[in-house]
C-alpha cells in the first residue's frame, strides 16, 4: 500500500492552472514508477486546499483531482481529505465553518467534518487511517483535536493505524502558536499499541520525529510558495501495518522535475517474542518488503512444553527436514547436513559432549557445536567459486543459574527467513528436546538466533538439497528428449526452480548438449530451445553477479528473472503457450 501525503496547496484566484497540471503530471509519473496496479494507492490531502477561506477557490482543485484520476486509470486509488485552517470559510454573520469544505469533498468521500463529528476511520488492507480534524473547533489561529472523540474512536481499533491531521504536533519556533494546542494529550495516546504513525501538514517543511514506536511525519507545501522551501510531497510505503519507507519528493523549478530522497527506512534487526509464531510472523512481515537485513538478532523465551506445542501446531511440516539436518549423516536428498559435523571423526558424539559439559558445569562456555573451520571457509570460497558451506556456523548451549532454563545460541553466516527459518527453529527445539532427555530438570528455553545476513526468498532456496535433474548426464537427457519424456523433464525442472539452487549449473550444461543433439527432431515442443537459451543467459548473469560479490538486492532481482525464465521453459516443455 502507498500513501501520497500532500498538504498546503493554497489554491487562490491567481493559481496557474497549466503550470499546476504540469506539476501534477510530473508527480504522477514519479509515483507510477514506484507502484503496482495490485496495491492500494491513497492520496491524502492534509488541509489548506484553498487560500484564506475563499470558497470559490475549491473549484481550482477539480482539475488536479481529475488529472490524477486520468494518470492512474486502471489503478486502485482513493482520496482522503482533512480540513486546514485556510479551508474554514465564513458563513453569514462572519462565523467560520467547514460547510463549504464538506460540500466539496462530498463527491469523493462519504464523510464530513464538524464539531460533533471531527474524527473518521477508514479501513484499508494494510492499515487503518484515522482522519482527525484539527480545525473543527472553528478557530484558524491554532490546532485543536477533540481528544474525547479521538480516544473513543481508536479504543475499538484492533489493527495498526495512522492518525492524519492538518496541524503539526509541535511549533517550529517559540513564537509559533499554530500547532496543536492540546498536543500533550495526543502524545500520550501515541503510546497505544496500534498507533504507528502521525501524518500532518502545515509546517511548510518536511518533518520526521519519533515518539515511542510512533513515527511523526510532516510534509511541506505542495503548491504554496514559501521562501527556501521546495514544493513537495511524501510517498509512504506501508506493509502489514508498518511504515517501511518514506520518500520525500521536492520540485526543482530550475530543472522542471521532481527529485527524491529517502528520509526514513524501517531497518529493524532485533526481534523478541514469547511464542514461535509471533517471532516468525514479525520477522517475515518485516523482511518480505526489505528482502534482507544485516546483523539480525531474534530471541524467543518459552517453556519447553509450549515450544513443543508451537512446533507441532505451526511447523509440523518442517520437523522431518530438521531431523534430517541433525542426523549423524546426510540422507540421500542432501549434499550435507549439520549433524555430520558433530558425529563424524569426533572423539565424543556432539550431543553426548554437550550433555556432559552441562552436567559438570551448568554455566559452561564450552558446550559448543561448530560446523566450520577457517580452512573449510577458504576452501569453499575457492577464489569466488561458490562451493558447499553450511549457513549455520555454531550452536552453543548453557544453563541459567537455576539450571531449569536452557539457553541456545545459533550463529548463522546467512539465514533465509521465509522458508528455512522454520526448519532452523525446529532444529533448536529438537536440540532442546534431546538435551532435556538427559537433563530432565530443564523446563524452559531461551533461544537466540544471530545472522550476519538474513534474507527473505519467495522460493525454497536450500543449497544443500540434491536436485534429481542435476545427476542426469547429457546422454540421459538426450535419451529422455528422444523418447518424448517432456512432462518428466518439466517436473524435474520444477524441483530445480523450487529449491532455487542456481549456482550448480551442471544440468544446464548437460541440457545444452542434449538439446543440440535432438534439435533436428520434428516433434520437439515449440519454443523450447529459445526458452532454454534465455534461461541459460539469466543463469550466467546471476552467477557472474555472485562472482563479483554483488549486492543482495541485485542478486534477488537476478533470481527473479531466472524464476520467470524457468517458468517459461517448464511451460514450453509441457506444451503450454505462456
Amino acid at each position: 500500500m502507498k500513501i501520497i501525503q500532500i498538504s498546503d496547496l493554497h489554491i487562490d484566484r491567481k493559481y496557474d492552472k497549466n503550470k499546476t497540471i504540469n506539476k501534477i503530471e510530473l508527480m504522477c509519473q514519479e509515483i507510477i514508477k514506484r507502484v503496482s496496479k495490485a496495491e492500494q494507492i491513497v492520496f491524502c490531502f492534509l488541509g489548506d486546499l484553498i487560500n484564506k477561506g475563499t470558497p470559490e477557490n475549491f473549484s481550482g482543485l477539480t482539475p488536479i483531482l481529475e488529472s490524477i484520476c486520468t494518470a492512474f486509470s486502471g489503478y486502485d486509488i482513493s482520496f482522503e481529505f482533512i480540513p486546514g485552517n485556510h479551508d474554514l470559510c465564513p458563513e453569514a454573520g462572519g462565523m467560520l465553518s467547514t460547510k463549504k469544505f464538506n460540500q466539496y469533498i462530498k463527491k469523493y468521500t462519504g464523510y464530513s467534518f464538524s464539531k460533533r463529528n471531527s474524527i473518521h476511520i477508514k479501513d484499508y488492507d494494510d492499515i487503518m487511517l484515522v482522519l482527525a480534524g484539527s480545525v473543527c473547533h472553528l478557530d484558524h489561529k491554532y490546532g485543536y483535536i477533540n481528544m474525547t472523540q479521538l480516544a473513543n474512536k481508536i479504543s475499538h481499533l484492533k489493527k495498526p493505524y495512522l492518525v492524519m491531521t492538518h496541524h503539526a504536533l509541535f511549533g517550529d519556533n517559540d513564537d509559533d502558536i499554530s500547532s496543536i494546542r492540546n498536543s500533550n494529550a495526543l502524545a500520550f495516546l501515541m503510546k497505544s499499541e496500534f498507533f504507528v504513525g502521525f501524518l500532518h501538514g502545515h509546517t511548510h517543511g518536511y518533518k520526521n520525529i519519533k515518539i515511542e514506536e510512533c513515527q511523526i511525519i510532516g510534509v511541506g507545501p505542495f503548491l504554496k510558495d514559501v521562501p527556501n522551501i521546495n514544493n513537495q510531497f511524501n510517498l509512504i510505503d506501508i506493509h502489514k501495518g508498518q511504515i517501511y519507507q518514506v520518500d520525500n519528493f521536492y520540485y526543482r523549478e530550475d530543472l522542471g522535475k521532481y527529485n527524491s530522497i529517502t528520509v526514513y527506512e524501517n531497518k529493524c534487526n532485533y526481534y523478541f517474542a514469547k511464542s514461535v509464531m509471533d517471532l516468525y510472523s514479525h520477522i517475515t512481515n518485516n523482511l518480505v518488503h526489505s528482502k534482507y537485513s544485516f546483523n539480525l538478532c531474534m530471541q524467543l523465551e518459552t517453556s519447553l512444553s509450549d515450544f513443543e506445542n508451537d512446533i507441532k501446531r505451526h511447523f509440523s511440516g518442517n520437523i522431518k527436514n530438521a531431523q534430517d539436518l541433525l542426523a549423524s549423516s546426510p540422507p540421500s536428498n542432501m549434499k550435507y547436513n549439520h549433524g555430520q559435523y558433530w558425529s563424524s571423526d569426533v572423539e565424543v558424539p556432539g550431543f553426548d559432549y554437550v550433555v556432559n559439559q552441562l552436567k559438570s558445569s551448568p554455566n559452561t562456555t564450552r558446550a559448543v557445536l561448530p560446523l566450520i573451520s577457517v580452512n573449510e571457509v577458504i576452501k569453499a570460497s575457492n577464489y569466488g567459486k561458490n562451493q558447499d558451506l553450511p549457513a549455520l556456523n555454531i550452536v552453543q548451549f548453557t544453563l541459567d543459574n537455576n539450571t531449569s532454563t536452557l539457553n541456545i545460541s545459533m550463529y548463522f553466516r546467512s539465514l533465509e527467513v521465509n522458508n528455512f527459518l522454520k526448519t532452523n527453529i525446529c532444529e533448536a527445539f529438537l536440540c532442546a528436546e534431546r538435551i532435556a532427555r538427559d537433563i530432565p530438570f530443564i523446563k524452559s528455553v531461551n533461544l537466540s538466533i544471530y545472522a550476519a545476513v538474513a534474507q527473505y526468498c519467495d522460493g525454497y532456496k536450500a543449497g544443500n538439497k540434491v536436485c534429481t535433474i542435476d545427476s542426469k548426464s547429457s546422454e540421459e537427457l538426450t535419451l529422455d528428449l528422444s523418447l518424448h519424456k517432456f512432462d518428466s523433464i518439466a517436473t524435474l525442472l520444477e524441483e530445480k526452480k523450487e529449491i532455487r539452487n542456481y549456482s550448480d549449473t551442471t544440468v544446464f550444461d548437460n541440457m545444452s548438449k542434449a538439446l543440440a543433439a535432438v534439435s533436428c527432431l520434428p516433434d520437439m515442443p515449440h519454443g523450447v530451445i529459445d526458452a532454454f537459451n534465455e534461461t541459460k543467459i539469466r543463469i550466467d548473469e546471476y552467477n557472474n553477479l555472485k562472482s563479483k560479490k554483488a549486492m543482495f538486492s541485485d542478486l534477488s532481482e537476478a533470481e527473479g528473472l531466472i524464476d520467470q525464465a524457468m517458468t517459461k521453459l517448464i511451460n514450453k516443455f509441457r506444451g503450454i503457450s505462456k
